[in-house]
């Protein structure tokens, strides 16, 4: 896979040993990227991926298996470039909302626990705990 790794443009560049592109990090995977500029990207690399899938044909048995590898390299990267765009369609979640899922979890945490829970269940327990009644507080709910 990936041997070095240089920054060119406010993008990381992954080269493999035969210095072909192995991997693109694009400014899109800064968190606070704008959807704008996510878009843009996940239409490059789906230009990239449909170029090499078209040339599939042409390339000898080795090419195709260096080619699979960025093929896949490409559609990873698409994949959570994707998750992430539809991410941010969602309406944000409530702090209610969070706290019930935390509680849910911590309480999952609790059981599989046992009768000897770690002190680091037991405190994510007692604060989910804490985080639910204020959130519940904050709501309007009371207990």
């Amino acid at each position: 896979m990936g041997t070095g790794a240089k920054a060119e443009g406010g993008a990381l560049i992954f080269r493999d040993a035969s210095g072909e592109i192995a991997g693109v990090g694009g400014q899109a995977a800064v968190a606070g990227a704008s959807h704008e500029a996510m878009s843009k990207r996940y239409d490059q690399l789906s230009a990239r991926y449909n170029k090499m899938v078209e040339s599939w044909g042409s390339l000898t048995v080795e090419q195709q298996w260096a080619a699979k590898d960025k093929l896949d390299a490409l559609d990873r990267e698409m994949k959570g470039l994707w998750r992430r765009m539809e991410a941010r369609q969602k309406p944000a979640k409530t702090g209610l909302e969070r706290a019930e899922e935390e509680y849910r979890r911590a309480k999952a945490a609790w059981d599989r626990a046992g009768w000897n829970p770690s002190d680091a269940v037991v405190r994510r327990w007692h604060k989910a705990q804490e985080t639910m009644r204020k959130a519940r507080q904050a709501a309007g709910q009371g207990n």
